[in-house]
């Protein structure tokens, strides 16, 4: 059945005829055109004219009489189709069923014998409108089976009888003469089956090539054929492969990893935790895995609200930084931890991804630190490397009769109820410990609120991470408390472990 959008689209169909008789012209252009205005015909007498006409014009059926006196009708046909694919209708008085056999036999779209009822151009334009329809819907399908990114050829006895350009560039050949008469399967006789199939084929360089094959039958040039959609899946494979390479290394990755990781859904149900979260919290993988974020025993109760929050914020694209929290282990005991929260796409589907470390030790010597940096007897100032001070300790609101509010957040140079000499000096050693990195000290005499005059050691000690100059920090000592020393010198022993520690700022646990 030709497609109705052929018929439909048609607006003129450029019909040559060739005969000999002028009589037929007249006639000819008259009725045709009468019956089916679409057709438009012009008419010629000779062979040669027919030829310079298709060589300057563009026709859509040629219709030609068999007794002409230069070459009969099929000689000329013989010789258009020699260059030219026209549809050809043979249209004479003088047939028989040998002109007939004959006319097929090189090609002619179509036979017709001549009548002398007028009625009978009714048939010639039908079969006119029916050969150029059949010549463009051939066309069509022409170019749809051979522009067609998928392979597709047709199978009789197992070896290809036609193949479109696809399939001759999937098996690698150069032209549809080398690949027909093949069999690119080699010998694989499930394709002839219809339905879908898998298959493998080694190649001549040892190498694989996968395809899927969608078989089903159909008829042929008049026998039993089987027509084959081929897609080629190797590189679909291929990349299959290294993603499930890829997924396996991730997850071994995940699973040695030192830290917890765990995921949530959208919901807020834990769908992942590796061998280290467990490890964390001392809860098993089954007593944490599908449970709700409100419900998970790792979690303070009082905590619950502000992890909400924070799950929320996350899930619907928000950033939230690294915190530190504290957590509930399995036996009884709490931890600290640093978490990193992030957004990730699984499947198509938004998740939490909890990274969870274990800083409880890391507290604990900060703690200590902190207890310490506190009860020496020794005064403590620690300013960065503009002069602004980071931190004090109460040894030296004493010793200096200044509060720490007075002091923390501003430079030290700047303040006014020190004596000016001693933030002079002060300020004058910090510039070369910056040159050099090496500890400074120096002695000063103080009149404290008693209105007696103190003599200090001062030893300023250069703050360094990562090689990188970032501060000092002043030690304050009366002559008369040298036994403590030891005491500031281990805070500053333990101060620098804690600093080459700490891989980033803290912020501090809310407990």
């Amino acid at each position: 059945m030709l497609p109705k959008v052929i018929s439909s689209s048609i607006e003129v169909i450029r019909v040559l005829h060739v005969d000999d008789d002028p009589n037929q012209y007249e006639f000819i252009k008259f009725f045709l055109n009468q019956i089916d205005p679409v057709l438009k015909v012009h008419c010629v007498a000779t062979p040669d004219e027919v030829f310079d006409e298709l060589e300057k014009n563009n026709y859509d059926c040629l219709v030609t009489d068999f007794q002409m006196p230069e070459m009969n009708g099929i000689e000329l046909s013989k010789k258009v189709r020699e260059n030219d694919n026209i549809p050809i209708i043979l249209y004479t008085g003088q047939g028989s069923e040998e002109v007939a056999e004959a006319a097929f036999t090189i090609g002619i779209d179509d036979y017709i014998r001549k009548e002398m009822d007028p009625s009978h151009y009714q048939v010639l334009a039908k079969r006119i409108r029916h050969v150029v329809e059949k010549k463009q819907a051939e066309t069509l399908y022409e170019n749809v089976v051979e522009q067609a990114r998928d392979a597709m050829c047709i199978l009789i006895d197992g070896k290809i009888v036609f193949a479109n350009h696809s399939a001759i560039e999937l098996f690698k050949h150069e032209s549809l003469e080398d690949l027909i008469g093949t069999n690119p399967f080699f010998k694989n006789r499930g394709i002839l089956n219809p339905g879908f199939h898998r298959l493998n084929i080694e190649k001549k360089n040892s190498e694989k090539q996968y395809l899927e094959i969608s078989s089903s039958p159909m008829t042929y040039c008049g026998k039993e054929a089987i027509l084959c959609f081929i897609w080629d899946t190797t590189e679909k494979r291929t990349l299959e492969l290294e993603k499930k390479i890829s997924q396996e290394r991730f997850k071994a990755l995940v699973e040695l990893a030192p830290d917890g990781i765990a995921t949530f859904n959208s919901l807020g149900y834990m769908t992942f935790l590796n061998k280290a979260f467990s490890t964390l919290t001392g809860f098993s993988h089954d007593e944490l895995l599908g449970q709700h974020l409100t419900k998970l025993q790792t979690l303070r109760k009082r905590d619950i609200l502000s992890y909400l929050r924070i799950f929320t914020t996350v899930i619907r694209g928000g950033i939230s930084p690294s915190r530190e929290f504290i957590f509930n282990r399995k036996d009884g005991t709490k931890g600290a931890g640093e978490g990193h929260i992030g957004l990730i796409d699984v499947n198509n589907q938004k998740e939490m991804l909890l990274i969870a470390r274990d800083i409880s030790e890391r507290k604990m010597n900060e703690l200590k630190l902190q207890r310490l940096f506190e009860n020496t007897s020794d005064g403590i100032i620690e300013i960065d490397r503009d002069g602004i001070i980071m931190n004090t300790n109460n040894s030296t609101t004493k010793l200096l009769n200044i509060g720490k509010n007075q002091l923390i957040g501003n430079s030290l140079y700047e303040i006014t109820q020190l004596d000016t000499d001693f933030l002079t000096r002060i300020e004058r050693e910090v510039s070369i410990i910056k040159k050099n990195n090496k500890k400074r000290s120096f002695k000063h005499e103080l009149v404290n609120e008693k209105s007696k005059n103190i003599q200090l050691n001062i030893s300023i000690h250069p703050m360094i991470t990562e090689a990188e100059f970032f501060g000092v920090q002043i030690i304050i000592e009366e002559p008369t408390k040298l036994d403590f020393s030891k005491t500031s010198e281990q805070y500053i022993e333990n101060s620098i472990q804690i600093m080459d520690y700490e891989e980033q700022p803290l912020i501090d646990p809310k407990i």
